[in-house]
């Protein structure tokens, strides 16, 4: 019994009331079955077996591994995500000078009407006040969401 994992040991032990067969059965069953988390080697304590700091440093270097992993997928997400925004559309900077253009250029054709402009000159605005928000420098304050 020594030979398993501390988990294993404490399922078998909560198993009093079933006989022997029985609990090798359940131990059987547990070791068969996979396990998605991660694995760290337990031995027996014997003048063999790895010590304890031993075990300990093969499931640091194994969790290591695996942050390292998600790390690296993280990355390729967020450079997946990088390309996506850069087919988003213009940057606010883009729409106010654009915007401004239209409105300079809408101004003096005939069609033009009080309703239109002012309708042309609120966009504007708009991208206006999203660039100057961009420029600001935030607080840091403004990085944690109130409870």
């Amino acid at each position: 019994m020594r030979r398993l994992s501390p988990e294993v040991q404490r399922i078998l032990t909560a198993q009093r009331d079933l006989s022997l067969e029985k609990v090798a059965e359940i131990a059987d069953a547990i070791a068969e079955t996979p396990s998605t988390a991660p694995q760290a080697v337990y031995t027996a304590q014997s003048s063999s077996s790895l010590s304890e700091l031993d075990c300990i440093k093969q499931a640091v270097l194994e969790l290591t591994r695996k942050i390292n992993e998600q790390q690296e997928t993280q990355e390729d997400e967020t450079e997946e995500n990088l390309d996506v925004e850069n087919d988003a559309g213009p940057s606010h900077d883009e729409a106010l000078h654009a915007l401004e253009i239209a409105l300079k250029w809408f101004e003096k054709q005939t069609e033009s009407d009080t309703v239109s402009l002012l309708q042309l000159k609120r966009i504007r605005d708009i991208a206006a006040m999203k660039r100057k928000s961009g420029l600001r420098q935030m607080t840091i304050t403004k990085y944690f969401k109130p409870n």
